[in-house]
């Protein structure tokens, strides 16, 4: 069964479609505080690499061709879970922000509450200090049922985040990732009222372009279903070989960009179809519970892909725009009023204080870090600027300019020593120019010592962790 539990007097299906679209007329801008008979019971955290923002968040530099949406009825019965429909029911951040590019230091913010600097993950293949307190590690001492399904061939996640998880699962592709998460949603005990957290984590549409590996178990019956409705098959290797190319013609580009925009697709239609099929009444092995009510969702993006800003398309290191900001969406009509964009600044390390007030769980870092719910009602003051770091080369912004900063004229790690070392500064506005084509910072000096300025601040604010102490993986 899935992760709610049947309350007495629960709604039947159409009651429960009804109030979910109720929720939709809701017009309000403010997130009430939870209350304990209305916050949620359960949390699912979805994040995907590779997801860009301008195929999620509405508005102007949306470009998404190909997108999951679910029929009249099945909207109206609350059972529509493609970005779209759970936007209409959830709030959507315009302007979140990973803590790093990077894929590790990025999910490490997000579980620990903390940047890199701080939560001692700073660069891809080192892993989270059992000094930091994750998510899962606090739902665990609240009696909450924890379980973890990744696409992770190599074991790599598993090793840096497996802390405070009781079943934790390295999957070879996404459609394990789905299929394994989905025995576990319908395989707990709906009756015994326990709690549960569960982190599903996919590959997603990032270059190079996944497909099945050899030898892998075939995808399930559903996830084949959905995906046969692609108008058509994407040829992963003939994109990336496109991909590779550092400098795309129109026509190259095109092709690459319909190739990630079918995988984002496929993502979508995947998360859609395992959410209909965990919480829809009228499934098989499930029952009319109000499960999907009294489960929080977060779906959010880490490790964006370039799609030839400066001449690339990949997970190329670099600080630009599309390496940072991620799609971000929130969904608990209960305590969340829905259908709106936020124009809200977030770092996704803010989630952790989220997911406490949320839930309800107890914090020994309690009010250390504001919750987005907190900022969205007023109780906390709103982010005026936010700052995030990879290897010692900074961004910065506020709400009108963008600062790329790298005062110790450092190479990315890994670099070959006859590469270009990252951007020195690099100073654009965001509004119109959102790919930053246009450096101002020798225009305008003063904005960009000003944010300088910030950076320093933020950066003698935060309390690094000790470098002898961070943990190494196993030889």
């Amino acid at each position: 069964m899935d992760l709610g539990a049947v309350r007495p007097g629960a709604l039947n299906p159409f009651a429960l479609g009804a109030s979910l679209v109720a929720c939709l007329c809701v017009a309000s801008s403010c997130a009430p505080r939870p209350e304990e008979g209305r916050r949620p019971l359960h949390l699912v955290l979805a994040t995907v690499e590779g997801l860009r923002a301008d195929r999620i968040v509405p508005g102007a530099d949306r470009r998404r061709p190909l997108r999951e949406s679910a029929n009249v009825e099945v909207r109206l019965e609350g059972r529509g879970f493609g970005f779209d429909d759970l936007a209409e029911r959830g709030v959507t951040f315009a302007n979140a922000y990973a803590s790093s590019p990077a894929l590790a230091p990025a999910l490490g913010a997000l579980h620990s509450g903390r940047p890199p600097l701080e939560s001692g993950l700073e660069r891809d293949g080192e892993l989270l200090p059992f000094e930091q307190v994750s998510i899962a590690e606090l739902c665990g001492a609240a009696g909450f049922s924890t379980a973890a399904f990744v696409r992770d061939p190599r074991g790599e996640l598993r090793e840096a985040f497996g802390q405070g998880f009781q079943r934790f699962d390295s999957c070879d592709d996404d459609a394990q990732v789905l299929a394994r998460a989905l025995e576990w949603l319908r395989a707990r005990d709906s009756g015994a009222e326990q709690r549960g957290f569960l982190w599903i984590h996919l590959g997603g549409p990032s270059f190079p372009l996944q497909e099945a590996p050899q030898g892998a178990a075939p995808a399930p019956a559903w996830l084949e279903e959905r995906d046969a409705l692609r108008p058509e098959r994407v040829d992963a290797a003939r994109s990336n070989e496109l991909a590779s190319a550092p400098l795309a013609d129109p026509a190259r580009r095109a092709a690459v960009e319909l190739a990630y925009d079918r995988a984002v697709w496929r993502v979508e239609s995947g998360l859609a179809g395992l959410l209909e099929m965990a919480h829809d009444p009228f499934q098989p092995q499930a029952e009319a519970s109000e499960a999907w009510t009294r489960t929080a969702f977060v779906m959010c993006g880490v490790a964006p892909t370039m799609l030839f800003e400066r001449g690339v398309a990949g997970a190329a290191p670099s600080m630009c725009e599309t390496r940072l900001r991620a799609p971000l969406l929130l969904h608990h009509p209960d305590t969340l009023a829905g259908g709106r964009v936020e124009d809200l600044l977030v770092d996704l390390s803010d989630l952790r204080a989220t997911c406490v007030e949320w839930l309800g769980l107890d914090d020994p870092r309690d009010g250390s870090t504001p919750s987005v719910l907190a900022q969205l009602d007023g109780r906390a003051p709103r982010r005026e600027w936010l700052a995030c770091a990879h290897d010692r080369v900074f961004s910065v912004r506020d709400a009108h300019l963008r600062l790329v900063w790298n005062p110790l004229e450092k190479r990315w790690h890994g670099q070959a020593a006859g590469e270009p070392t990252a951007e020195l500064e690099r100073l654009h506005e965001i509004a119109s120019d959102p790919r930053a084509t246009r450096d101002l910072a020798g225009e305008r000096p003063d904005d960009a010592r000003r944010l300088q300025a910030l950076v320093k601040r933020w950066r003698e604010s935060l309390r690094t962790f000790p470098a002898h102490k961070k943990p190494r993986r196993a030889p």
